[in-house]
This record gives structure tokens, sequence and C-alpha cells, in this order.
């Protein structure tokens, strides 16, 4: 995403937020490496009264939580293409379906032990059709 653009994104995303769940956007946390912070945004984000939290720069630490899930997916990808002998090319698309599957299993994040897409949509996911990484078309 290039600098210019993060104004954008924002006010994309808090409409989709208010058009999805009809509740108003609380809170962005940003990397303090400075690449999607400027002052338009802070302004832009004080206007709204949205509360913004800007992390130290290079610090994934403060910011454990993501980290964290990014390393199982890549986990879990690499898992899937290691069982059916995928070559790498795919990668993409094992990430894709571990963050797919990731959003489609229950979490204790949330209160309730419901599925995340649950939690924004009030609609439990259909799940049938679901089958395993590299089932042949």
């Amino acid at each position: 995403m290039k600098k210019k653009n993060v104004l954008k994104h924002i006010k994309d995303y808090q409409a989709f937020i208010k058009t999805q769940t009809s509740k108003n956007l609380k809170a962005m946390r940003f990397d303090g490496g400075g690449e999607y912070i400027d002052h338009e945004v802070i302004d832009y984000l004080k206007s709204c009264g949205i509360q913004y939290e800007i992390t130290a720069a290079h610090s994934p630490a403060q910011n454990s939580i993501a980290e964290r899930l990014n390393y199982t997916l890549i986990e879990h990808a690499h898992a899937m293409m290691l069982k059916h002998n995928i070559l790498y090319f795919l990668w993409p698309e094992a990430v894709a379906y571990a963050y797919y599957l990731k959003n489609r299993s229950p979490t204790q994040a949330l209160k309730e032990f419901i599925i995340p897409e649950e939690a924004f949509t009030g609609k439990k996911p259909d799940i049938s059709m679901l089958q395993e990484f590299r089932v042949k078309c």
C-alpha cells in the first residue's frame, strides 16, 4: 500500500465496518515505522473520535498477537504442503487456505466459543463445502 493511499484505505475500512455491523470504528493500531501514519491520518482519526496507537518502530513484540497468528498461519500452510508434497509455487494458496480455515474455527479470544466470522456478521458461515487442502478438481 502506498503512503498516499493510507487515508483512503482507512476511510474505506471505516465505511465497511459501519455498513456491515452498524457499529463505528473505535480504535486502530499502527506500526511505528512511519510508512502508514502521518499528520493527515492522525488529524482524520482525531476528527472521527477514533483512538489510535503507534507501536515502537521495528518491534514486532509489541504486536505479539498478530505476530503469533502470522507464525501459526505459516506453520499450517507449511504442514499442508509437506503432507501433500506440493510444490512451493502454490505457497500463496496454502497460506490463504490456512487463513480461511482459521476464520472458520472457534477461538478463545471471543467471550463466546464462536467463529470470528459469526462474531462479525452475526451469522454462522456455511462450511458444508469445506474440503481438505489439495483435493483434486
